[in-house]
């Protein structure tokens, strides 16, 4: 989306994954990123800090908003894309045993918001949007490879990097009933 575009007024309902997705995280790789920029893979895949962030948005996460894939290799990036008003609902991810890990994904939740620094347009730069107006209700997301708080150096079960409330209702994630609003922002890491 690094092009720009929107997804808006979107309504998921009543999605079963038997098997989850990918139980392995993967973010862009170092050679997809911008140089200086916020998103880097100096700092452990599906983490955030004011090091840096390295989204799992290639492979791992269950329910998954990219709005910076892999910038570097994409040369127009000059209309920030647009991500609210999303309502996502009784969706299930059953567990499955891969490399000797029984999970339905290695995050159960990656919302990577626009990042600024991607942009290369005329000035001035136009404003980056954080993912707002989202709701995730009655989802049983199975139990994802991470788990427990989430630090710089260890990934949680949830991801969010400028994200403006996403409104978790009854959502269950390994075994625990989130009724919560996720909000995460992070400032442009020192060059």
């Amino acid at each position: 989306m690094n092009r720009g575009g929107a997804v808006q007024n979107v309504w998921i309902d009543g999605v079963t994954l038997p098997n989850g997705v990918t139980l392995v995280g993967k973010g862009y790789g170092s050679s997809n990123m911008i140089a200086g920029g916020p998103i880097t893979a100096s700092v452990p895949v599906g983490t955030t800090s004011s090091s840096g962030s390295n989204p799992a948005a290639s492979q791992g996460g269950l329910i998954t908003f990219d709005c910076d894939y892999s910038p570097a290799g994409d040369a127009v990036r000059i209309s920030p894309p647009v991500v609210k008003n999303i309502n996502i609902s009784n969706v299930t991810a059953g567990n499955a045993t891969s490399g000797g890990a029984t999970a339905s994904c290695f995050q159960a939740i990656v919302a990577q918001g626009a990042v600024s620094a991607d942009y290369n347009g005329p000035a001035p730069a136009p404003t980056v949007l954080p993912i707002s107006a989202m709701t995730i209700s009655n989802c049983n997301l199975g139990t994802p490879v991470c788990s427990g708080t989430a630090s710089a150096t260890n990934p949680g079960p949830i991801y969010v990097n400028n994200v403006n409330a996403i409104a978790l209702s009854n959502v269950v994630i390994g075994g625990t009933t989130y009724n919560t609003s996720l909000v995460g922002y992070r400032k442009r890491r020192p060059v």
